[in-house]
C-alpha cells in the first residue's frame, strides 16, 4: 500500500509541475503542496458537481478526462468544455461564495487532486507564488473564452450575415414568382376574353347563306391571330337579288375586329334603304371618314347578283 501511495505522489507531483498553477516552483515545494492536497479517484460518468449548487472546491486532474457542461436558456444542457491531466476546474469557488456556474462530470475513469478555499488560502500564505501563478492562469483562461467568445460572435454574425442574404435572395424569389402568377393569371384572363371574342365574332359571320335557285353561296374565315378584320355578308335584296359584301380592315387583332364588327352593323342598316352598291360604298366610305382613322385601310367589295340572269354588279 505505501508503495502504491508513493506512486501515486510521484504521479500527482509530476502533474503539478505540468500545470500552470505551480509553475516556476521547485521540486521540494511541489512535494509540500502535494501533501496538502486530496487524491480522489472516480468512476466515468459521474457528477464531480452539479450547476447552481454551493462548492468550495478547486479539482486539478491527474488521470482521465472531464467535461463541463450548462444548461442553457432554450432549457438543453450542452458541453462546453473538455478537459485532461494537468488542467484545473472550479477555481471560482476559492474566489467567490457563490454557486456553481457549470456541471462538470467524469468522461473517463478519473483521478483528481483537490483542494478546498480554506486549505488553498493556507497555501497560498505558506507559498506567495502560487497565488501568483493563480492570478495568471485565471487570466489566461479568461483571455481563452474571450477569444473563444470573438470567434463564435464572428461567425455567428457571418451566419446573420449569410442568413440575411439567403432571406433577401428568398424575398427576391418570391416577388419574382408572385409577379409570374400574376402575369400567367393575367395571361390567362386575357386568353379567356380572346376566346370569348372570338366566339362573338364568328357568331357575327354569316352561317347561312341565303338560299335562292342556282345559287350557291359558302365563305368561312380564319383570322391569323384570335379575332381579325376580314369579314362578308350575304342579305336577300328581293327574290332574285342577292347583296354581298367582302371586306378586309388592315392590321390584327381586336382594333381590326372592332372595326370589321362595327362596319356589318353599318352595311345592314345601309341596305335597307338603298341596295344599289354605289350609294352603299359611298355611304360607308362617309362613315370611315368621319371616324378618322389615319393608319387603318379598309377595302370592300359590294356585289349584287341576279339568279335569274346570273348576272353580278359592284
Amino acid at each position: 500500500m505505501q508503495d502504491k501511495a508513493s506512486d501515486l505522489s510521484e504521479t500527482s507531483a509530476f502533474v503539478l509541475v505540468l500545470s500552470p498553477l505551480f509553475a516556476d516552483l521547485d521540486s521540494a515545494t511541489i512535494a509540500l503542496i502535494v501533501a496538502q492536497l486530496t487524491e480522489e479517484v472516480w468512476p466515468a460518468g459521474h457528477i464531480l458537481f452539479e450547476e447552481l449548487v454551493p462548492g468550495d472546491t478547486l479539482y486539478i486532474i491527474v488521470d482521465g478526462q472531464v467535461q463541463i457542461s450548462r444548461t442553457f436558456q432554450d432549457g438543453e444542457r450542452r458541453v462546453i468544455r473538455e478537459m485532461g491531466p494537468g488542467e484545473f476546474f472550479g477555481e471560482m469557488a476559492l474566489l467567490e461564495d457563490k454557486p456553481r456556474s457549470a456541471c462538470a462530470s467524469t468522461m473517463t475513469p478519473t483521478t483528481c487532486l483537490t483542494v478546498t478555499r480554506q486549505r488553498f488560502n493556507t497555501l497560498i500564505e505558506q507559498h506567495p507564488a502560487v497565488a501568483i501563478n493563480f492570478l495568471k492562469a485565471i487570466s489566461a483562461q479568461l483571455r481563452r473564452q474571450y477569444q473563444e467568445q470573438a470567434v463564435l460572435l464572428e461567425e455567428k454574425q457571418t451566419l446573420v450575415e449569410a442568413l440575411a442574404a439567403k432571406n433577401a435572395a428568398l424575398e427576391q424569389a418570391l416577388a419574382e414568382l408572385q409577379a409570374a402568377m400574376v402575369t400567367v393569371a393575367e395571361h390567362e384572363r386575357v386568353k379567356r376574353d380572346l376566346e370569348i371574342a372570338r366566339e362573338i365574332q364568328r357568331q357575327m359571320l354569316l352561317a347561312t347563306f341565303p338560299q335562292a335557285p342556282g345559287l350557291l353561296l359558302h365563305a368561312t374565315t380564319a383570322p391569323a391571330m384570335w379575332v381579325g378584320g376580314d369579314f362578308y355578308d350575304a342579305i336577300c335584296l328581293e327574290a332574285d337579288r342577292v347583296g354581298l359584301l367582302l371586306g378586309d380592315v388592315s392590321g390584327k387583332g381586336i382594333p381590326a375586329a372592332l372595326q370589321m364588327a362595327r362596319l356589318m352593323g353599318e352595311f345592314r342598316a345601309c341596305v335597307r334603304h338603298c341596295a344599289d352598291p354605289q350609294s352603299v360604298v359611298q355611304v360607308l366610305n362617309g362613315l370611315l371618314c368621319q371616324r378618322r382613322h389615319p393608319r387603318r385601310n379598309l377595302s370592300i367589295d359590294r356585289n349584287i347578283g341576279n339568279t335569274n340572269l346570273h348576272r353580278w354588279s359592284n
